[in-house]
């Protein structure tokens, strides 16, 4: 018996299972599922180490025939927990707009480069319903480990690979055919099977002292969005990956988009050019918008996320106008 728990337990520990149920949840639900999703493919070293567990992608909408409207895509990174710990995480305090996380912004809905503009309103109404936290550790409330750096590797790991998935679709639909230039829509998710709590936001020492279980000073979430800053290496990763796309500035079919949204924008800050040169440059800014938000998900609420996921991305797409 002990034997078979052997391998029992390390194969839930590597994270395939849970990763197996994962995948067949979203092909259930319409994508198409692949795994290992690289950051890079020009260093073997890289490509060795780093990888996200599943790259899921579908078109919207999701039940209709007909040409797409956009593209979805979602990365998956599956930890498999000890049964005994507990992710806890802080929230945020900061006040309203001072916060490094913009709501509607961990979808990230990418229509700069299509001829056409999309509104967010409904992802900022998806996300503002969600805790928002800026540090987690791993907490085992039998023996009373506290793994403080789990989170926060899992979203390095988990925000590497997305420089690829952005420039990769930028230049697909910058240099495909123009008729099937569209939005795309890209979130990471990390998928967890340890219970998410977020502590209470008037929780005292006091309080956690005299505490006899977590549920004294945090809250139970199925689902929670987190932000992760830029290190130096994600700033490299970001412009190496990025390269490829100087090749469009200048192209007939990117100066088409180019000009469509200079009608529509009142500042240069959203043109396609300024967002491949800033992306080219790292700079700060449009990598802090397009690349630290992360949604954290418990394996038993994922089937409801993903359900209501695809429900918001379909009010999104409702709002697409074309431009002239």
């Amino acid at each position: 018996m002990s034997g078979k728990m052997k391998w029992k337990d390390a194969l839930l520990f590597s994270g395939m299972p849970l990763e197996f149920e994962a995948a067949r949840l979203l092909i259930s639900e319409g994508f198409n599922v692949n795994a290992d999703f690289r950051y890079t493919w020009s260093d073997a070293d890289a490509l060795s180490n780093s990888g996200t567990d599943l790259h899921a992608k579908t078109d919207i909408p999701f039940s209709e025939s007909g040409p797409p409207l956009s593209q979805m895509e979602i990365l998956v990174d599956c930890k498999h927990r000890d049964p005994r710990a507990v992710g806890l995480f802080l929230p945020d305090l900061n006040p309203s707009g001072a916060s490094p996380v913009s709501p509607g912004n961990t979808v990230r809905v990418i229509d700069q480069f299509s001829p056409c503009v999309v509104s967010s309103d409904a992802l900022v109404s998806f996300e503002m319903g969600m805790p928002v936290c800026y540090k987690g550790m791993e907490v085992n409330t039998d023996t009373g480990e506290v793994d403080e750096s789990l989170f926060k590797q899992s979203l390095w790991q988990l925000q590497s690979p997305l420089p690829r998935l952005m420039t990769e679709n930028i230049f697909l639909f910058l240099t495909g055919p123009v008729e099937n230039n569209i939005p795309f829509l890209f979130c990471p998710v990390l998928l967890t099977t340890a219970p998410l709590f977020v502590m209470r936001k008037e929780t005292a020492l006091s309080q956690i002292e005299n505490a006899d279980q977590i549920e004294d000073v945090a809250v139970r979430t199925p689902y929670l969005i987190m932000s992760s800053g830029l290190s130096p290496d994600f700033k490299s990763t970001c412009v190496e990956e990025s390269k490829q796309l100087r090749t469009l500035l200048r192209t007939d079919k990117a100066m088409a988009i180019e000009m469509k949204k200079a009608r529509y924008y009142n500042s240069h800050f959203n043109l396609p050019f300024t967002i491949i040169d800033a992306l080219n440059a790292s700079e700060y800014y449009y990598l802090n918008h397009f690349f630290t938000q992360f949604f954290i998900c418990s394996h038993t609420a994922f089937p409801e996320f993903v359900r209501v996921l695809k429900k918001t991305a379909e009010t999104v797409m409702k709002t697409r106008q074309e431009l002239a």
